[in-house]
């Protein structure tokens, strides 16, 4: 899971600037620590960490539009494919980068909670984020005094679980694409649907085994309700508890991927831009660009019913 925020770019350009404003004293950032590298006293380079390699570009103009806004400031960033372990090291080499972006996980949670990041929860760039993942972020970090719930890194970006379907290929075997399944039920019998078509209901991309989270986190929020996470944490229940429907259901979507289910995400992207399957959980943006046929994404329905 990511943060997100109302105004991503403005947002970022406005920690950068705090960085700087606080170099050498406080870092700032999202789960930022240290100082910036001084590039002499007309100048100020700020390290800045980022780990999602299809980001890349993206923070790399953003670097580009501060800099030219700001003369005095260098962003140097490193891309990391291995983020966790790497700046674990970096932590234990007191090499802490002064900007960091990091998923909103139990690692940042952990992180937060022993003191390494700058406490933004005071600070007016607040105002311009989400309400609800400003809440979510706080209370990633892993403590059980309320009091500690602070808000240690800004929300930027959001993924959102759900299916991106063909509707082309909806249209081929009857099905309305307008009327997407509401219930467990109505889902699988419209795969079936596909089957019997001799149509690839779902595209696997499981040798990318981190692909298994979306439809796992779309199932797991509808069927276990909220208390049972607060009855996970104070120990009166276990995740094979509270989990095992939702990992059964998975197990059961994935059955319905009658292509080559060991495909990376990118190959599987390719594949289902060109029509090899009804449906797909993912990023959209990895492949709009090269759609060949007439599609849309549906919200990850209730499947409780």
């Amino acid at each position: 899971m990511k943060f997100a925020t109302n105004a991503a770019r403005s947002a970022l350009r406005r920690a950068l600037k705090g960085a700087c404003a606080a170099a050498c004293a406080v870092a700032v950032g999202l789960g930022a620590a240290a100082c910036g590298a001084g590039a002499g006293k007309g100048q100020v380079t700020l390290d800045f960490f980022q780990f999602k390699a299809e980001a890349a570009d993206w923070f790399k103009q953003a670097a580009e539009e501060f800099e030219r806004q700001n003369p005095d400031i260098k962003i140097n960033i490193n891309n990391s494919a291995n983020a966790q372990t790497d700046l674990r090291t970096r932590f234990v080499k007191d090499r802490v980068p002064d900007v960091i972006t990091f998923n909103g996980d139990y690692s940042f949670g952990m992180f937060a909670a022993s003191g390494v990041f700058h406490d933004f929860t005071d600070d007016p760039l607040v105002d311009d984020l989400n309400e609800g993942m400003v809440t979510i972020a706080k209370n990633l970090v892993q403590t059980n005094d309320p009091a500690k719930k602070r808000l240690y890194g800004l929300p930027f970006a959001g993924n959102a679980s759900g299916y991106i379907y063909n509707k082309d290929l909806f249209r081929k075997v009857g099905l309305d694409p307008e009327n997407p399944p509401r219930t467990w039920d109505e889902f699988t019998a419209m795969l079936q649907t596909f089957r019997d078509a001799g149509i690839d209901p779902v595209q696997a991309t499981l040798a990318d085994a981190w692909t298994t989270q979306a439809p796992l986190a779309s199932l797991a929020g509808t069927l276990v309700p909220e208390s049972d996470y607060a009855k996970l944490k104070d120990g009166t229940t276990t995740f094979k508890q509270i989990w095992t429907e939702p990992a059964t259901k998975e197990i059961e979507l994935f059955t319905y991927a009658d292509g080559e289910k060991g495909v990376t995400y990118q190959q599987g992207t390719q594949n289902y831009a060109k029509g090899a399957a009804a449906i797909m959980s993912g990023n959209v943006n990895q492949f709009v660009d090269s759609m060949q046929n007439e599609w849309d994404k549906v919200q990850a329905r209730d499947f409780s019913e």
